[in-house]
């Protein structure tokens, strides 16, 4: 996937799924099966989605978002779900993906699923909700501090987006990880709104101020790969 290798990485996720099939009962194949079998499916999805196979990894990620985990569970898959629905621009359906999600939510996904109901929120012009979960994000912003980037490049909020990176990148606990996300990486297919997203990133990455400080606390190179966890 890194390596831009998609058809390899189709036919190495289709080759697991053979095996798998070939066993009447695959948890007595592989003792990670409970954890593992719906990143899989959500894997082959985005792999779907980078050869331009869009309605193809709508699907298959609807089918991983149905797979329960060992309490009965699945909650990666249906934020996941909803983010694509939003980046295919299907707010509702991306807020009906979320009713299966529950409450037994950690910080982190809590912020991911918030995320997703603001994204929806933008694009229904729901004024009310967009500005509870924007108020839930400034509150809790250090759960996920680059989904709260992508919250203000969303809401194009281009002066608060680069306080918060040049916050981030002044800060020590959170200076590595930032600096890891602003490396130029490879993009891959993008639907028209991760393409605006994406250069308004660009725009903010490209400033006076935010350049000056990545200059203070390390530097951006070009990478021939993709981004860890794009």
């Amino acid at each position: 996937m890194e390596q831009q290798r998609y058809g390899g990485a189709l036919a190495a996720a289709d080759g697991v799924l053979v095996e798998m099939r070939a066993h009447a009962d695959p948890k007595q194949w592989y003792d990670d099966f409970d954890d593992e079998y719906a990143w899989l499916l959500d894997s082959r999805s985005r792999v779907l989605r980078r050869l331009g196979r869009w309605d193809e990894g709508l699907d298959q990620l609807a089918a991983a978002s149905w797979v329960l985990d060992k309490s009965g569970k699945n909650v990666s898959q249906v934020i996941n779900l909803g983010d694509l629905y939003c980046e295919l621009g299907k707010p509702k359906e991306a807020l009906g993906a979320l009713v299966r999600l529950g409450s037994d939510v950690s910080p982190y996904g809590r912020m991911q699923e918030a995320y997703v109901r603001l994204d929806a929120a933008v694009q229904l012009s729901d004024p009310e909700q967009t500005e509870k979960w924007l108020a839930y994000f400034k509150e809790h912003r250090v759960d996920a501090p680059r989904t709260y980037e992508d919250v203000l490049l969303l809401l194009n909020d281009a002066e608060a987006s680069a306080k918060w990176m040049i916050e981030r990148l002044e800060d020590k606990d959170l200076r590595s990880a930032t600096l890891l996300s602003i490396q130029d990486y490879a993009v891959p297919v993008l639907t028209p709104r991760q393409a605006e997203l994406q250069k308004r990133r660009r725009a903010l990455l490209a400033r006076a101020d935010v350049q000056a400080e990545i200059a203070k606390v390390g530097r951006v190179e070009s990478y021939k790969i993709e981004g860890l966890g794009e």
